[in-house]
This record gives C-alpha cells, sequence and structure tokens, in this order.
C-alpha cells in the first residue's frame, strides 16, 4: 500500500509540472575511432526480441492530462503487443493489443475514443516507440562529432536514430514527413536486464496530433 502511494504522489508531481523531463539527459559525446556499424550491431544484439514490464505512463492531449500505471507485453519480431492501463485508484483507462496487424481495443477512456483518429494514431504510435528498429545497413549514416545519426528513407519520408553517449546507446528518433516533422522520441537512462538494454524512461512526442507520452519504467518482468 506504501508503495502504491509512494507511486501516485510521483505521478502527481509529474503531471503538476508536465513540461519537465524527469529522466537524466543523455551525455552528448561519442568514443574515439567508433564505427557507425558495431554500434549498430551491438544495438540490435542488445535489443530485447520478447519482454514484459510495468510502468507509469503520463498522456498528456492538449491540455489534459491522464495518469496510468500499465502492463506491457511486447514481441518485436511479430510485432505485436498488449497494454492494459488503470489510474491510480484502479479504474480501467486503456486495453488495446495488436498482432498480425489486427487491432483489438477492448477499452479506451471516452476523451481519446471520441476522437477516433487519436485512438488510432495511440496505438501506431506505441508501435513507433517499441517495435520501429534502426536499419542495421543503410546508405543514410553520417557520424558528426558527438553523434552518431542513422537514416532510415521511404520516398519522401525519413525516420533518423541517433546513438550518443559513453555507451552510444540510441537517445532519440526523429520521423519526418517531406520537412514537416511528424513525431520524435527520446530515451533516457538505460538498464540492463537478463543481458538486455531497456531504456527506463521515454518521452514521445507526437507533433501533429500535439499529445506527448512520458514513461516511466518501474520494473522488467
Amino acid at each position: 500500500m506504501k508503495r502504491f502511494m509512494f507511486v501516485v504522489l510521483i505521478l502527481a508531481c509529474a503531471v503538476c509540472g508536465c513540461s519537465f523531463v524527469p529522466f537524466e539527459k543523455p551525455e552528448y559525446c561519442l568514443s574515439e575511432g567508433i564505427d557507425p556499424q558495431r554500434v549498430l550491431a551491438r544495438h540490435k544484439e542488445l535489443s530485447p526480441e520478447k519482454f514484459e514490464m510495468i510502468n507509469t505512463v503520463i498522456f498528456q492531449y492538449r491540455t489534459r492530462k491522464f495518469l496510468s500505471l500499465g502492463y506491457l507485453s511486447v514481441d518485436v519480431n511479430e510485432k505485436a503487443f498488449g497494454l492494459v492501463a488503470m489510474n491510480p485508484v484502479g479504474i480501467k483507462l486503456v486495453e488495446i493489443s495488436v498482432r498480425n496487424k489486427e487491432v483489438i481495443v477492448n477499452n479506451i477512456i471516452d476523451e481519446i475514443s471520441k476522437r477516433g483518429d487519436i485512438a488510432k494514431v495511440l496505438v501506431d504510435d506505441i508501435g513507433r516507440i517499441y517495435l520501429d528498429e534502426a536499419p542495421l545497413i543503410d546508405g543514410g549514416i553520417r557520424k558528426t562529432k558527438n553523434r552518431i545519426i542513422v537514416s532510415k528513407r521511404n520516398n519522401d519520408s525519413v525516420t533518423e536514430y541517433t546513438f550518443t553517449g559513453k555507451e552510444n546507446h540510441l537517445v532519440e528518433k526523429i520521423h519526418y514527413e517531406g520537412k514537416k516533422k511528424c513525431w520524435s522520441v527520446r530515451y533516457y537512462e538505460y538498464l540492463m536486464k537478463n543481458e538486455k538494454l531497456y531504456p527506463k524512461g521515454i518521452v514521445f512526442k507526437n507533433h501533429l496530433h500535439k499529445y506527448k507520452l512520458i514513461i516511466n519504467v518501474k520494473e522488467v518482468l
């Protein structure tokens, strides 16, 4: 009970200062002589193919904010995930799953469901956070003084993956349609479990639909 109340308090504090990102910012630096292909290969090796986790999420849509405690299961190879989220008093806010490109929405709060496009976009964006993988081989690799940026192109759209820090982790994805930034996601404070890496903090922004997700991983199961 004390642990539950502590989580509620943390969530409430986060909502009161929603512009504040409650994670340590990554250090932008690269090791000398680093090979971008080795960075990509190591990222692939350390990324989990299947996982389950408990997290807290702040969903901010325009001026409205929703708090949740959630269970998430992901299968990267199958491009599948399941999500159940409840508010701090146990009322179910969201229950959705995706498998074989089929989306099943069992429950979603009225504030989202009455905007059908947002409900669909939310499903797509969860996939963008967890299922969209950096390409291992691509012509769009460039190295700057303090980061490696890999580009994945599809006609007029491009997704950029930025790696940096002492361990050269993935810290950001940005997707553009033409010159317009459509969505972005930042990853913070990686932790290791069972020889796989997980970002403890995630901040996702959908720039077209004007909403934000702040995800804080409490436990990898």
